[in-house]
């Protein structure tokens, strides 16, 4: 699994019918860096996501290896391996979220600016609705609480 392995075990155990969830309590310390795989690379995770996504849609997860095999011909048709194109999502991705922090600070034109041509990328909403449904679960999880 080339990034998001966390995500593909979560998967898992929802699909054997696991429950999982969301707790304020601090159980382990997580380190961010700058060369960390989802900060660097956020257009081979967000195409993982999408291909884990679709595998927990269908009745059955491949093996090991067909898996393997399936992720890497799926990065490859999506073009994960074209460094401008993953350099332009990126930087997509940071626009859109600069957007979104200067429409809460009621700067809408440079808001408007930002996010317009940010949005005319199908991978970019693609993540945006992830994004939003990501964050609408785990909103979810923690009012049950």
């Amino acid at each position: 699994m080339p990034t998001a392995e966390d995500y593909d075990l979560w998967l898992r155990f929802l699909k054997t019918g696991h429950q999982i969830g969301a707790t304020n309590q601090q159980l382990m310390q997580y380190r961010l860096r700058g060369n960390s795989m989802t900060q660097g690379d956020r257009f081979k995770v967000f195409l993982v996501t999408q291909y884990l996504q679709a595998a927990y849609r269908r009745d059955q997860y491949p093996d090991a290896d067909t898996e393997a095999t399936e992720i890497q011909a799926y990065l490859k048709a999506h073009g994960a391996m074209d460094k401008q194109k993953a350099d332009r999502f990126s930087q997509r991705v940071i626009n859109l979220s600069a957007g979104k922090k200067a429409l809460q600070q009621k700067h809408v034109f440079k808001a408007i600016g930002l996010v317009v041509p940010v949005l005319l990328d199908k991978d970019v909403r693609a993540y945006a609705q992830q994004s939003r449904q990501f964050n609408a679960v785990y909103a979810e999880l923690r009012r049950r609480q």
